[in-house]
């Protein structure tokens, strides 16, 4: 790959009930500090929450706003096929599930060919090098999704 070309980005987009559960979670958040202050009608009271779930508010905001911008963003973008050139590493996630980590090759009309890093949820059946999926490709940022 070029220096002059964009990394590719693998999008985690949102749909619209996805953005709406997620940003009434983030005010639920973001209220939390003043709703105690309110409540307890102590300026200290709201303090202590909101010292943490004030910032937590607000990264959720940040990272909603990302994944809907690139819902949007891919909405018109190129289709495309993710075939599996590596199987890099398989990870616990921590929740008692794996993350493969894969290389793998993203082709399409409209578009040159490229290699990407690309994390998916480990499935029953193991992934496997031409393995195959759908995808969609912005092909002036290559960003891309993989789908289903």
């Amino acid at each position: 790959m070029s220096s002059s070309r964009a990394q590719p980005i693998q999008a985690q987009p949102i749909g619209p009930v996805g953005g709406a559960f997620c940003y009434a979670v983030a005010v639920a958040l973001l209220g939390a500090g003043p709703l105690c202050a309110l409540l307890d009608k102590s300026w200290f009271a709201g303090v202590i929450p909101g010292i943490f779930t004030f910032p937590i508010g607000v990264a959720l905001v940040a990272h909603t706003v990302m994944w809907r911008s690139q819902a949007r963003q891919l909405a018109g973008g190129a289709e495309a096929i993710a075939e599996i050139l590596s199987v890099d590493r398989i990870r616990p996630t921590g929740e008692g599930d794996e993350t493969a980590e894969l290389t793998i090759r993203l082709s399409g009309p409209g578009f040159e060919p490229y290699d990407a890093p690309c994390e998916l949820p480990v499935r029953s059946r193991p992934f496997a090098v031409g393995d195959r999926f759908d995808a969609v490709v912005d092909p002036d940022d290559h960003t891309f999704a993989i789908l289903g």
